[in-house]
């Protein structure tokens, strides 16, 4: 439960239009967001999302806050994914 709560914490944080601008300035360098979609199997759930934003992050060799990638996340979720 501890960790549902912190999941719901965190999504309650979240800053989406930061979330947006920091996926448009970094993300879309790389590819464009028909990516982005439950039904191509790579990402099944919200841990599997953060996961995948930050190995993105590693390769593009950013050094993002923790806040910033959680930002990406949800904005990810929100507009893409519904994972809740």
């Amino acid at each position: 439960m501890l960790a549902m709560a912190l999941v719901s914490s965190q999504a309650a944080a979240a800053d989406i239009q930061a979330g947006q601008a920091l996926h448009d300035e970094h993300c879309l360098k790389c590819h464009d967001t028909s990516v982005y979609s439950k039904d191509r199997g790579n990402i099944i759930s919200l841990a599997a999302l953060r996961s995948r934003v930050s190995r993105c992050e590693l390769s593009q060799g950013l050094k993002l806050s923790d806040g910033d990638t959680e930002n990406i996340v949800q904005y990810l979720n929100q507009s893409f994914y519904g994972f809740e």
